[in-house]
């Protein structure tokens, strides 16, 4: 299989963030070596020529060249443009415009690893076997951290790094738990005030974890059954109609032994988290009809278990309860569907 590994990245912070972080998270022993050993994988960087200097220097990235085919690909133009220069959300789109092309035209398969994201081991060996089984998606909840709480990772002080950036899911979800990010602490249930933005609503289980029911889920791998461009929006928006249109080709990573992603977001970062109240389910069904379609709907259907232990029938109960609040915000054929699939 022909996999196309990309990653969007620029700016001094995001970089560095990238090489000293993310990339020796990329190449422990059941991600990249994994996917290097049983597929054709390309690792493709899309950025400016400044950054390019500095990401092809870099003693990681040197040591991803060794392992694997790479392409450091600069697209200055966008940076020069004046309507993406100040908005690296419209840069970031770009820029995965580009690698969905690129991969069309080699007939690949496309894995997005964004430079602020570290997976538990073995999330790339699992993307594969599902993608060799013709699974046509892998979608994961990307769990926001507080980027401050773990500098000492991401300066390399911490006396734990390389079994955190090696770590198991029940393992890395134990360090993550203290340090999620006001926007995911916002998006619990009984948050006070909720997010505005409620892509995820989590539902704690004790201090053991917490339950998710996800409106958008980040598309860790993607083999499209059409081979279509992303002509607008972000890459897990209305892409996925045109690419992978039905549900049934999905993969919904539903407990964090299995894959967990982990995602590092700067404290003053606003994603709506700033609500008013607590979680409303006529405000949660006004934002599921504006910011989602058929797909993401369907993505609520499937519980999430996020837990560092093991799983007891208390999680049951509380994945019951999790699809009762979720369903009142849905469309009456949708909770129907949830109703049948028993979630």
């Amino acid at each position: 299989m022909r996999i196309h590994l990309v990653t969007a990245v620029w700016g001094e912070a995001f970089t560095q963030l990238y090489l000293s972080t993310c990339l020796p998270n990329q190449m422990t022993s059941s991600n990249l070596p994994a996917l290097a050993a049983g597929a054709a994988p390309v690792y493709k960087v899309y950025t400016r020529s400044q950054d390019a200097a500095v990401i092809a220097a870099a003693p990681a990235f040197r040591q991803l060249a060794a392992m694997i085919p790479t392409e450091v690909i600069a697209l200055d133009h966008l940076f020069a443009s004046s309507s993406h220069s100040d908005n690296a959300l419209l840069t970031m789109t770009a820029c995965h415009r580009a690698a969905v092309d690129a991969a069309n035209h080699a007939r690949a398969a496309l894995m997005i690893l964004p430079p602020d994201q570290i997976y538990s081991d073995g999330t790339f060996a699992r993307c594969l076997e599902w993608g060799l089984r013709g699974c046509g998606a892998v979608v994961v909840p990307g769990i926001r951290l507080n980027k401050e709480g773990c500098e000492p990772l991401l300066s390399g002080r911490a006396t734990n790094r390389s079994a955190v950036l090696g770590a198991s899911g029940r393992s890395l979800l134990a360090w993550s738990m203290p340090r999620l990010s006001a926007i995911a602490r916002a998006m619990f249930v009984d948050a006070d005030p909720f997010s505005n933005a409620p892509t995820h609503v989590y539902f704690p289980v004790g201090d053991e974890g917490f339950v998710a029911r996800c409106l958008h889920l980040h598309v860790l791998f993607i083999n499209p059954r059409r081979r279509v461009p992303l002509r607008y929006g972000n890459f897990d928006t209305d892409y996925l109609l045109d690419a992978c249109p039905s549900l049934e080709d999905y993969h919904v990573v539903g407990d964090s032994d299995e894959m967990l992603a982990v995602e590092f977001s700067p404290a003053g970062k606003q994603l709506g988290q700033a609500g008013a109240g607590r979680i409303d389910t006529r405000t949660l069904a006004a934002f599921y009809r504006l910011h989602g379609n058929r797909l993401h709907r369907g993505f609520l259907q499937a519980p999430i278990f996020m837990h560092t232990g093991d799983l007891t029938p208390r999680w049951r109960e509380v994945a019951r309860r999790s699809g009762d609040v979720v369903g009142r915000a849905l469309p009456p054929w949708s909770r129907l569907m949830m109703r049948v699939r028993g979630s």
